[in-house]
């Protein structure tokens, strides 16, 4: 029986303060980082989270087995608790903003292990009870083989091997929903990035409120539903204060467009009159050419001709004014053009290299088909694949993807690849 087993049956036998606070300390580092994790990185939801695993704890701790794996438990149940606080929330936003949707940029998979980390949690669940263990046991509780092989009930060299092929297996699974971490990378993210520490002072917030709930026979204690509905009222007026702040320059803007539109209308009724200006201006100058030749130009009209062209003037100068608002106008109800993007497909072995149009969804087998397909030379087996931005190449064997025996990687907005033919032969 292992330490942490040891301090659970006291707790459960005698209901002592002490075994759980130790407990609460030895793995809130183990609860909030998992929680970290499945609530996409928000602390004060990952707090709630692991404020509810280990009242849970203390109220369910006389049901659980004697030969509970503490560590395994609480990682599945932080999973469980996590994965229904973030359902409850996504449908409290759906009801406060009609739809917010966000676009992740891909990251170098081997060097950043924040590509992993949020599927890390479900690929765990999916190994098998005993290399769930050692992986929980070795990089989240960081204990030694020899640890390991006490709670496992083996020597430290069986230990050790158990934990190499969990971790083959963790890679496995990652890897086929799209993180191309190596193993050794993924150990090394383990080891450094798999734990967070929780803030200081959590486990101390967390015991009392714990250990109260599980004195009233269920539920929370009232101190620890007043700190569950703070949070909440905090983070709803944080939600408001963000909705207020899309909200109000989408409402400056339509005053602004508005008021543009009535200058429009006061501008289109002065065309009119501008319009209506120059045919007179038009016939008084008629006139003033017929006075001109029969010498009758009385000085009266001659000043009411200088009045109307200052007022023609004027109106020209509004018109130009009038022009420049409708250009601003239009720019601003202008819809933004979408993005294009282009992907490239080169080599002798393609038979219509050249960029090509990207289109989501594509993969490297259905752009080169997209590319007119394969000469007869091919070489299939030694093709490059380049991410936009990278200066390092993927090889792929393309006959090894369409036997399906290996994955098709999926194209993005400026990678290319590259399909050789075999270099022909000089005279």
């Amino acid at each position: 029986m292992t330490d942490s087993q040891d301090l659970l049956a006291e707790y459960r036998q005698n209901g002592s303060d002490a075994a759980f606070r130790e407990l609460v300390a030895r793995f809130v580092d183990l609860v909030y980082s998992t929680a970290l994790r499945s609530v996409e990185g928000d602390t004060h939801r990952a707090e709630d989270v692991t404020q509810t695993v280990f009242a849970d704890l203390a109220r369910q701790a006389r049901s659980l087995s004697r030969e509970v794996r503490l560590g395994g438990w609480l990682h599945r149940h932080t999973c469980f608790v996590a994965a229904n606080t973030m359902r409850g929330e996504r449908r409290r936003q759906s009801r406060e903003m009609e739809a917010v949707e966000m676009n992740a940029l891909r990251n170098n998979p081997e060097a950043d292990f924040s590509q992993a980390a949020p599927m890390l949690d479900a690929a765990i669940n999916e190994l098998e009870e005993a290399d769930r263990t050692a992986i929980l046991l070795r990089f989240f509780e960081q204990q030694d083989f020899r640890s390991i092989g006490q709670a496992l009930d083996s020597s430290e060299d069986a230990a050790r091997m158990r934990v190499t092929r969990a971790l083959e297996k963790l890679h496995l699974f990652l890897r086929h929903r799209g993180a191309s971490l190596s193993v050794a990378a993924l150990g090394t993210a383990l080891a450094t990035d798999a734990v967070t520490a929780a803030p200081t002072g959590l486990a101390a917030c967390i015991a009392g409120p714990a250990l109260a709930g599980a004195a009233t026979g269920g539920g929370l204690s009232i101190a620890s539903l007043k700190l569950v509905s703070t949070t909440k009222l905090k983070l709803g007026l944080a939600a408001a204060l963000l909705v207020a702040a899309v909200a109000t320059p989408l409402i400056n803007q339509r005053q602004s467009l508005v008021k543009v539109r009535e200058e429009n209308q006061a501008l289109r009724q002065q065309l009119g009159k501008l319009a209506q200006l120059e045919s007179d201006n038009q016939h008084l100058s008629n006139l003033v050419a017929q006075a001109n030749r029969t010498k009758l130009l009385q000085s009266e009209q001659a000043r009411e001709l200088l009045r109307l062209r200052s007022e023609v003037g004027q109106l020209r100068q509004a018109k130009v004014r009038l022009e420049a608002v409708h250009r601003e106008s239009d720019q601003a109800a202008a819809p933004t053009p979408p993005e294009v993007g282009w992907y490239f497909v080169d080599g002798g072995g393609i038979k219509a290299p050249g960029r090509h149009q990207f289109k989501p969804g594509l993969t490297v087998t259905s752009a080169i088909k997209a590319a007119g397909g394969f000469t007869d030379n091919a070489v299939k087996t030694q093709a490059k694949f380049t991410r936009a931005g990278s200066d390092e190449a993927l090889m792929l064997d393309l006959t090894a993807i369409e036997n399906g025996s290996a994955s098709d990687p999926e194209i993005g907005p400026g990678d290319s690849v590259h399909v050789p033919a075999p270099p022909t032969s000089g005279p």
